[in-house]
């Protein structure tokens, strides 16, 4: 009886750590759960900010749009060498709080941006990387910041090309008489090949 007692309790626990996930007690490096701590390498102007590594694997700062982060933290260090918790991207139960760079609709995917930021599906070429969706509309609650709750995920590179230059109807009689075209095409082949190449998701804006 106490042995089956002692289980019940030893399961419960572990399904209270699963949904009420922190860092504290938690080293770098070992097993985590769903969060870590690490030290801060400055002072954050807010909470709720994405973060990537920084001056060494112990160390986290705000990650910018085209940076792998780490994950979100709920914490606003003062200054550096401060301790941290950092919630996995894709890793945590629940919804997480994240600041947005401006109004955001419910059920849309969400993208990081720069200073730790999260945005909508970018319109500018560039690299992205892709976080989670929204579950409610960004609410700005005062002059400074829009917040939005969404469900995290695994973050997955996205890589944004240009419009393509060569014409949709562009057609292999084009190609044989237009040196311009065939140029053009080539090039549009090249951005995609790149792209490609680095195991990314890939968008191609509208001309």
């Amino acid at each position: 009886m106490n042995k089956l007692l002692f289980l019940i309790c030893a399961l419960f626990v572990s399904g209270l750590r699963q949904q009420f996930c922190t860092a504290n007690g938690e080293t770098t490096v070992g097993r985590h759960a769903c969060a870590t701590t690490k030290l801060s390498d400055g002072a954050h102007g807010s909470r709720h900010l994405i973060v990537k590594i920084g001056s060494d694997d112990d160390h986290i700062t705000p990650a910018g749009a085209a940076d792998l982060a780490v994950g979100l933290t709920d914490d606003m260090p003062s200054a550096a060498e401060q301790p941290i918790n950092v919630h996995f991207l894709g890793g945590s139960v629940g919804t997480k709080r994240f600041i947005s760079v401006g109004a955001l609709a419910d059920n849309l995917d969400i993208y990081q941006a720069a200073g730790g930021k999260v945005q909508g599906e970018p319109t500018v070429a560039g690299t992205y990387w892709k976080i989670g969706r929204t579950k409610g509309a960004a609410v700005q609650s005062d002059d400074t910041f829009y917040y939005v709750e969404a469900i995290t995920q695994e973050p997955t590179k996205v890589i944004v090309l240009a419009a393509l230059t060569a014409p949709a109807t562009t057609a292999a009689v084009d190609l044989a008489t237009s040196e311009a075209l065939a140029n053009a095409c080539k090039a549009d082949l090249v951005a995609i090949a790149g792209a490609l190449a680095t195991g990314a998701h890939i968008k191609i804006l509208a001309a």
